[in-house]
């Protein structure tokens, strides 16, 4: 079984969500034998709930939640992971800060064998000072926290079910799903 569930954390981004779910559906969903969008809304006060209820009725594979205010980032992907059915998920920003076709090349590594996949970062789009902070950052925490972080760090993963249900298990709700993962 292949099914691919992607979850989307939404907060105000009623203007990206038509045109993410465009690139998505040309460049992943078009190209995978079963898959589900799972579209969080994280307490949005503009019209992403109704472009969501738009995708929706495009779609039968869309499904939706909507948070009852503001709790987060963090708390829009575990929401969104907790209602996942694939074999295999990612969460990707509703701005698509990551190219959609990454999916596909971090599912032939889960369909390898991996559970975890990560798309590691070659070089920040960013400016001079912004670049360093991040860099910095990315460094500290390999050496204080996590041995294993990429240099560079990672925002786009696709992880097995296996990983899925362990993170649900866990009761630390407020740290960094990247580190959850890691």
């Amino acid at each position: 079984m292949n099914k691919l569930s992607v979850v989307i954390p939404v907060y105000y981004n009623e203007k990206n969500l038509p045109v993410t779910y465009a690139q998505l559906k040309e460049a992943v969903f078009d190209k995978v034998s079963d898959y589900e969008l799972i579209l969080v809304d994280d307490g949005s006060e503009d019209n992403s709930w109704l472009e969501m209820q738009k995708i929706r009725s495009l779609d039968d594979k869309v499904k939706l939640i909507r948070l009852s205010r503001n709790f987060g980032s963090i708390t829009a992907q575990l929401a969104g992971l907790s209602y996942v059915t694939g074999d295999c998920a990612t969460v990707i920003a509703a701005d698509l800060q990551d190219p959609p076709e990454i999916i596909l090349q971090l599912m032939d590594k889960w369909k390898a064998g991996a559970k975890v996949c990560l798309a590691v970062r070659a070089d920040r789009e960013e400016g001079f000072i912004q670049k360093t902070i991040s860099n910095t950052f990315y460094k500290i925490m390999r050496k204080i926290a996590l041995k294993n972080m990429p240099l560079g760090g990672f925002d786009c993963f696709l992880i097995d079910r296996q990983v899925v249900e362990v993170l649900k298990s866990i009761e630390e709700k407020n740290s960094s799903i990247v580190g959850q993962i890691l």
